[in-house]
């Protein structure tokens, strides 16, 4: 998924030849406090996510074993925490000063890491659903470690780079005109690649990723809800056959847990246990609602990723097709900012998830709270 505000998405419009933006009235006039409802949505997004992100690097970090979830988690942290202590403020100051931007550096810098940022967030919301897809839906073939995890995400850094540096060139000051003798700044793309084909093809190459990320993994999801529900069909049948009891071993090898059952490095003592039929069904019990709620995790993330970014991309795309002006005759310029600033929600939400889900990360918060 890929980062986008309303000037990115103007540039798809061919008919865009000026090298400013005429605006009839003086938007200040127009309205006395033009942004402050997106300024308080951000504000708000910023003071709850950087608090949420940092308790979950600490827990995952200090309280949990290596493992690709854990990896993936904090990488997501790491990522979720970088926008909001620096995108969300720049969106922030953005809208503070609206169409007075000052410096075209700081243009430039920011513009391409919110667009880095998010590009790595969102590609690691891919990699996790991959995880989650293969411990599922193919539990007998090599799944992912925290090594491969590692390098999945390494390898996502440097591509969102790759993809992202454009921005440091096509990114500028844009001018805007309103009123009689009023000028303004926006921080967009600069005036001599307005109108440029080569902008609209990269940002209309950055949509199709975006709309592929969120395809890839709805289709995912809808094979792991399939399997699941395929699973617990079984267990329902196997169970209520009593003399199957002694080959409950044989969910243990099927089953979609995280970890094996029964490893065969570990003593007698623990062999035997995993002979036990009683033993493997407990066992067989705790690993399927360990797996359970690591799935469940991973399916409610990616389904706030998807509505936080859903509204963004329609009204992006609905832009691109009929035009600013033409969307501003139904929706508000601060309800259109809110739009635009709603993808942040995907990088304030996952604390609270992990708290609402995860008994563990809530009793573990507390002692890091109560230990402050």
């Amino acid at each position: 998924m890929t980062y986008f505000n309303r000037s990115t998405v103007n540039e798809f419009n061919s008919s865009i030849t000026l090298t400013t933006t005429e605006i009839n009235t003086n938007p200040i006039e127009a309205y006395p406090f033009p942004l402050m409802a997106p300024m308080i949505f951000v504000g708000f997004l910023t003071m709850i996510g950087i608090p949420g992100n940092i308790l979950v690097l600490v827990v995952y970090s200090m309280k949990r074993i290596p493992s690709a979830q854990r990896t993936i988690i904090l990488a997501m942290a790491v990522y979720d925490l970088f926008v909001c202590t620096i995108t969300l403020p720049f969106e922030f100051y953005d809208l503070f000063i609206h169409l007075n931007f000052p410096e075209l550096w700081i243009c430039k810098i920011f513009r391409t890491f919110n667009y880095f940022f998010v590009f790595n967030s969102s590609s690691i919301i891919q990699v996790m659903t991959i995880e989650r897809f293969r411990r599922v839906c193919r539990p007998l073939q090599i799944q992912m470690s925290a090594r491969i995890a590692l390098m999945c995400i390494i390898t996502i850094c440097f591509a969102s780079a790759v993809v992202t540096i454009p921005n440091l060139f096509i990114r500028g000051l844009h001018t805007v005109r309103f009123g009689d003798n009023h000028t303004g700044h926006d921080c967009s793309i600069a005036e001599k690649f307005i109108g440029s084909k080569l902008v609209i093809y990269y940002n209309a190459a950055l949509l199709m990723i975006s709309i592929a990320n969120i395809a890839s993994v709805v289709i995912q999801y809808i094979f792991i809800g399939r399997q699941i529900y395929k699973h617990f069909q079984f267990l329902k049948r196997f169970r209520s056959k009593s003399h199957l009891k002694n080959q409950t071993s044989v969910i243990s090898f099927i089953s979609i847990e995280d970890n094996t059952t029964c490893d065969r490095s570990n003593t007698e003592h623990n062999h035997k246990r995993c002979k036990s039929p009683n033993n493997n069904k407990a066992v067989v019990d705790a690993g399927d609602r360990t797996s359970y709620k690591s799935t469940l995790i991973a399916v409610i993330v990616s389904v706030f990723f998807i509505i936080s970014y859903v509204p963004t991309l329609t009204e992006n795309v609905l832009e691109a097709i009929y035009g600013e002006e033409y969307i501003g005759m139904f929706i508000s310029l601060p309800v259109r900012n809110i739009i635009e600033k709603a993808f942040a929600i995907n990088h304030v939400v996952n604390p609270f998830i992990y708290g609402f889900l995860d008994t563990k990360f809530r009793t573990d918060c507390r002692k890091i709270l109560i230990c402050c």
